[in-house]
């Protein structure tokens, strides 16, 4: 995703970002559907199967509008921009001079730890 001349390029991570959108509806929605009494026969193979593809074709048509795609793409980029975030963090407290302090050396630590939630977390 890291080219050469050092951009990121978020196609794949925006593609990879829908069809996990797409899975973890079709597991969703199968699950709650199969879990309501008397739909228990859902999951019977084959009608499960049909289920499930119908649930991936309204997914993949949902995934597929405009408005999610920026989701999909405004989501990479935010990240993207954490993890850079993070990955500044974890140099800065790397690069500290062994004459640091000790609240030097907490500074970079909390700043770095910040960071990482910040990269990990999912709602923002």
């Amino acid at each position: 995703m890291v080219k050469k001349d050092g951009t990121i390029d978020i196609t794949e991570l925006a593609q990879a970002m829908q069809e996990s959108f797409v899975t973890w509806a079709v597991d969703f929605a199968f699950g709650v559907a199969y879990n309501t009494p008397g739909l228990q026969w859902l999951g019977l193979p084959l009608i499960n199967q049909i289920t499930k593809s119908m649930i991936r074709w309204v997914a993949e048509t949902i995934s597929a509008s405009a408005m999610m795609q920026g989701f999909f793409i405004n989501t990479a980029i935010r990240k993207s921009s954490q993890a850079s975030d993070y990955v500044l963090a974890v140099h800065a407290r790397v690069n500290l001079p062994p004459t640091a302090t000790d609240a030097e050396y907490e500074r970079a630590e909390r700043a770095e730890i910040l960071a990482f939630n910040n990269f990990v977390r999912v709602t923002n």
